[in-house]
C-alpha cells in the first residue's frame, strides 16, 4: 500500500500541476465540448434492492457529459473518462462540474452525475430527507448505469472508465470496488478500472470483502473531523487485501472540502457518521455493527445513523491542497487509465 503525506505551502506543486496540464493532451485554451447524455437507472430502496431487488430501470437520468477539444473532428479519440458523484450536500456548488473541465483540458472525459437532481430533490428538500430518499444505493446505481452508458459511447475507451466521488460519493466510489456489489451491477463483469475517493468518510464495508481487482486511490485531510484516519487507513488494508492496490495520500492541515468554495466554516451540529460501521451482506441486508441494528433501506440507514454519528466538523477551501490533490488526480488517471 503507497501512502504520502503532503505538507504546505508548497509552491513548486502549483508550477508541477501547471506542467502537468500543458503536457497531457488538449489545449488549455480550447473550448469544452458538453453533452447532455440520457440514460435509464434505478431508483432503489436500500442496499437489498440495489443488490438483489429487480435489474429492470424505472427511472432516467440525465448527466453532463465534458469531452475534450475537437472531440467532434473525425480520428479524435476514444478518449479515458471519469464518472464523478457528488457529496450529500450535492452538486449545487459545482465541484463536479469544476473538476470536469480540468479533467477535459487534460484529454480525459468527465460525466457529472447528480443523484439527487434525477429524483427531483432540491436544496429546500432538506439534507436529511434527500439522504432518507436517495442515498448511497441510488447513488451507486447512478454510477454504474452511467458505465454501461459510456462503455457505448464512440468517443470513450470502454475499458479506461474511473469513478471519483467527493464526501459521501467517495463512500459510493470505494463501495463499487467491491465485488459483491459491483458483479451484480455490471453484465459478465468489466466494473470501474479505477476508483477515486476525495474525503470520503469510513464508515462502510462489505461483509465479502473481495474486490474487482481496480487500482484505489483516496485522499483525506488531516484535520478533517469527519473520517477517522485509523478507521480509514484499516479500511484501505481491506480493500488491498481483498485485492486492490490502494494509494493513500493525507493531505497535511486539509479539512473537509478543500475543493468546495467555502472560504472556512465550522457546522457544530453538522452529522457525519464516521463512528458507524456499516456491513453489507451478499444479498444487500445490511447491519450497523455499533448499535446492532438492520439499514437495509435508505431511511433506516439514517435512521440508524442517527443513533451512531458524531456531529462537528469544517468545510473550508484550501488553495494548496486544492492543486495538489487535483496532480494527485491527473496523475493517478495517467498511471492506472493509460
Amino acid at each position: 500500500m503507497r501512502l504520502t503525506s503532503f505538507r504546505f505551502p508548497y509552491r513548486f506543486l502549483h508550477f508541477a500541476l501547471l506542467a502537468f496540464c500543458l503536457c497531457a493532451g488538449a489545449p488549455s485554451h480550447a473550448q469544452v465540448h458538453v453533452e447532455h447524455a440520457a440514460y435509464a437507472t434505478r431508483e432503489v430502496a436500500g442496499f437489498h434492492d440495489l443488490i438483489s431487488g429487480p435489474k429492470a430501470a424505472n427511472l432516467e437520468i440525465v448527466s453532463d457529459l465534458y469531452l475534450p477539444a475537437g472531440v467532434e473532428s473525425p480520428g479524435v479519440g476514444p478518449f479515458p473518462a471519469m464518472v464523478i458523484l457528488h457529496g450529500s450536500g450535492g452538486e449545487w456548488g459545482g465541484r463536479g462540474k469544476r473538476h470536469a473541465a480540468l479533467l477535459t483540458k487534460n484529454g480525459i472525459a468527465a460525466l457529472v452525475v447528480d443523484t439527487f437532481k434525477a429524483r427531483n430533490l432540491t436544496l429546500d428538500t432538506g439534507y436529511i430527507a434527500r439522504l432518507k430518499r436517495a442515498n448511497l444505493p441510488d447513488q451507486i446505481a447512478d454510477a454504474f448505469a452511467a458505465l454501461a452508458m459510456l462503455k457505448q459511447h464512440p468517443k470513450i475507451d470502454a475499458d479506461r472508465i474511473g469513478v471519483l466521488g467527493y464526501s459521501m460519493g467517495g463512500v459510493s466510489a470505494l463501495l463499487a470496488a467491491h465485488a459483491v456489489i459491483a458483479d451484480p451491477l455490471t453484465q459478465n463483469g468489466g466494473g470501474f478500472s479505477l476508483h477515486i475517493g476525495f474525503y470520503p468518510p469510513c464508515f462502510a464495508t462489505t461483509a465479502d470483502t473481495r474486490t474487482t481487482g481496480a487500482e484505489i486511490v483516496t485522499l483525506w485531510g488531516t484535520e478533517d473531523k469527519s473520517t477517522h484516519r485509523q478507521a480509514c487507513e484499516t479500511y484501505m488494508e481491506t480493500l488491498e487485501a481483498g485485492g486492490s492496490p490502494v494509494e493513500i495520500h493525507w493531505m497535511e492541515g486539509a479539512v473537509h472540502a478543500w475543493n468546495s468554495l467555502s472560504p472556512g466554516t465550522f457546522f457544530p451540529t453538522a452529522p457525519h457518521g464516521s463512528p458507524c460501521n456499516y456491513v453489507v451482506n451478499a444479498n444487500g441486508t445490511v447491519r450497523e455493527t455499533v448499535t446492532a441494528q438492520a439499514a437495509s433501506t435508505d431511511r433506516l440507514f439514517m435512521n440508524v445513523m442517527a443513533d451512531c454519528t458524531a456531529e462537528g466538523y469544517s468545510i473550508a477551501h484550501n488553495g494548496d491542497v486544492d492543486a495538489a490533490a487535483n496532480r494527485i488526480l491527473l496523475d493517478a488517471i495517467r498511471r492506472y487509465l493509460p
